[in-house]
């Protein structure tokens, strides 16, 4: 059944894809809030938070 394996191999390599993308999103959006965080420069859309 080496029909079987070759799909089992591309379902395994399609987990590893998304669990990939989902943490590259989850740094990305961590960046981003401690980025905010941190930051002392605020962009345009967040000035009347501050202000």
């Amino acid at each position: 059944m080496p029909e079987v394996n070759e799909h089992r191999d591309v379902g395994s390599s399609v987990l590893h894809f998304f669990a990939f993308a989902l943490g590259l999103a989850l740094l990305f959006a961590l960046r981003e809030i401690l980025g905010q965080g941190i930051s002392e420069e605020v962009p345009p859309h967040d000035g009347r938070a501050r202000g």
